[in-house]
């Protein structure tokens, strides 16, 4: 069959021109590639200047998805010491997920702040970035910044007068950077109480009380637990720890005291005289420490202990009428009126103690 080449259909692009034009577009692609690569080196190369910042600016043009780009730019408007130029830079950024987002919410916070403090106190623009940076703090605090970032954080949440955002940060830098532990747990607990939080600051102080090497150390940091849970009304919590604190230190006078005033507060007769006559064993020839646990095995009922405290501080001050007539007065309530009678018999008193039932004194007609 022949063909008729007026039926025929013209190529409209020959084979070889297809193969040229593609070539074309690739080296013109390749070139643009290269070009965009070799600006990105310029511009991230370089001590951050006016034409580094302009690469960087036109490169984004052809990039404008390029976080890490858009982060560099705004690195480098920074370091010129443009930072309102670096935070709307970084501005888009910031609600993304992924490192550059994370740069970009730490670089924020710090471009406000840097302004703010720039700012004379006068000018408006210092409150307005103030409350920026309090606001970036608040919405970004528990976002995985690295330890030298999370205590920039710290410090610039205490330039701004937000205590409960740095307890925060020092907290967490105790997981961050587990080396200095007792630091950070020192310096969040400060902060809880100064944010007003002393139950915060309480189980704080204890945690760095329990990590610290130093025991005059970790001994300060167990009582100012103590003095925390005590000013927080949680005083349950201060004795639940009790044990395990006299354990660590069971030679500490003040340790003991605090507990047994704890206890007393908390109405907790069992415990106080558990830490009471731990106290008393420890500071024997202290009249004050032998008084006041006299009270508490008193409020007992616990005569026969409250009669060795009473002639063990008579013991200390035999010429003071006073404790020798309460020793008597206790004995005869444990109706014993042999001491009773002994010890009021040795009584310089011109009058005589009359008890109610009449024990004591006929013992002591008996003796005289």
């Amino acid at each position: 069959m022949l063909r008729n080449p007026a039926l025929e259909r013209p190529a409209l692009i020959r084979p070889v021109a297809v193969v040229v034009s593609t070539m074309t577009l690739l080296l013109a692609f390749a070139a643009v590639f290269l070009v965009q690569s070799r600006l990105q080196d310029l511009a991230t190369t370089q001590k951050p200047d006016a034409l580094s910042i302009s690469y960087l600016r036109l490169l984004l043009t052809f990039q404008p998805e390029n976080d890490e780009m858009r982060v560099e730019l705004a690195k480098q408007l920074k370091f010129v010491g443009r930072h309102s130029e670096a935070y709307e830079a970084v501005l888009p950024v910031l609600p993304k997920s992924g490192a550059p987002a994370l740069s970009g919410r730490f670089l924020a916070i710090e471009l406000n702040w840097m302004d703010a403090n720039a700012a004379p106190a006068s000018d408006p623009e210092r409150g307005k970035r103030l409350r920026e940076v309090v606001a970036l703090l608040g919405r970004y605090i528990d976002q995985p910044f690295a330890k030298h970032k999370l205590e920039r954080l710290a410090s610039i949440s205490l330039a701004v007068g937000r205590s409960d955002f740095a307890a925060t940060l020092y907290e967490r830098l105790v997981s961050a950077d587990p080396s200095r532990a007792t630091k950070w747990l020192a310096l969040a607990a400060q902060n809880a109480v100064a944010s007003g939080d002393p139950a915060r600051a309480g189980g704080l102080y204890h945690r760095a009380s329990v990590v610290c090497a130093d025991d005059e150390q970790a001994h300060r940091y167990a009582l100012l637990a103590i003095d925390s849970f005590r000013a927080a009304d949680r005083g349950q919590a201060a004795l639940s720890l009790a044990s395990d604190l006299v354990e660590r230190f069971p030679k500490s006078e003040a340790l003991l005291k605090k507990l047994v005033q704890l206890a007393l507060a908390q109405g907790d007769l069992t415990q106080a005289r558990r830490w009471g006559r731990a106290l008393s064993a420890l500071a024997p020839g202290d009249l004050e420490v032998l008084a006041a646990q006299l009270k508490i095995e008193l409020g007992a009922n616990d005569l026969e202990a409250a009669l060795s405290l009473a002639e063990r501080l008579l013991a200390k001050a035999p010429e003071d009428d006073a404790v020798r007539e309460q020793a008597a007065r206790i004995a005869e309530w444990a109706e014993q009126p042999a001491p009773c009678a002994r010890l009021l018999g040795a009584s310089r008193a011109k009058t005589s103690a009359r008890f109610g039932n009449g024990q004591c004194v006929a013992a002591r007609r008996r003796s005289s």
